[in-house]
């Protein structure tokens, strides 16, 4: 792999096709049995409303584009109940397998990637937890593609913040000029991608996300083979 041109993701709505909700009120009824079993009483209402709160306490306040860690969140709610804050990673993996309506692949993802891997690098740079994406990746089978990944809960910050994609090009290392990044989100993706330095481009799906950006992307494609293809034409020019 080494000295080939790196090609980084995002991992959800770009990879990965994911629909969650973490305020749907059995989820939290879930969530306040499990504390009652333990011997802490609460009911779903208190408890949405102490976790989200803490999430934002949790936010650093000197960043433009604040990121938490949410087993951080957990830690600090389960201490707060007198219950064994080791307990925080599995809290996480749990609300986010309450949480998921569907987990899937699009249907483009593997081929995309196989044909990628042949002539790239390929590696991510997500806006997510890293205790929930890698498993993730893992189960749907796409986890050992990528390298570097780069996880926004390891920072203290999140797309569109340039430094994400840095930390990628300096673990390999590449040329900024020489690197793809592909996204579904105008702001986050195009936009950030584009302040690092790197080339963009957005994979325009129905649900693609267009938060207001002054960037344009460099490519416009409807799923991730149409990339592939770009691509490896390009480098066999």
């Amino acid at each position: 792999m080494s000295g080939r041109p790196l090609v980084l993701f995002d991992v959800y709505g770009t990879l990965v096709d994911v629909h969650t909700d973490e305020h749907q009120p059995a989820l939290w009824q879930h969530l306040a049995q499990w504390l009652r079993y333990r011997g802490v009483a609460c009911t779903a209402e208190t408890l949405h409303k102490h976790y989200f709160a803490a999430m934002q306490a949790n936010l650093p306040a000197h960043e433009r584009y604040p990121e938490w860690q949410t087993e951080r969140v957990w830690a600090s709610l389960l201490a707060e109940f007198g219950l064994d804050s080791a307990e925080a990673v599995s809290m996480t993996q749990l609300l986010r397998v309450l949480s998921i309506k569907h987990l899937r692949l699009f249907p483009e993802t593997k081929q995309a990637l196989e044909l990628l891997r042949q002539h790239y690098q390929l590696g991510i740079v997500s806006d997510a937890q890293r205790v929930i994406v890698l498993a993730e990746l893992a189960e749907l089978g796409i986890g050992e593609y990528f390298a570097p990944m780069i996880i926004s809960s390891d920072y203290a910050y999140r797309k569109p913040d340039p430094r994400l994609f840095a930390h990628a090009l300096a673990q390999v290392p590449a040329s900024a000029t020489k690197t793809w990044y592909i996204g579904d989100n105008l702001l986050r993706d195009v936009q950030g991608a584009q302040l690092a330095g790197l080339h963009a481009a957005w994979v325009k799906r129905p649900q693609a996300t267009t938060e207001a950006s002054q960037h344009t992307p460099d490519l416009i494609v409807p799923d991730l083979l149409s990339f592939a293809r770009h691509l490896i034409e390009q480098h066999s020019t």
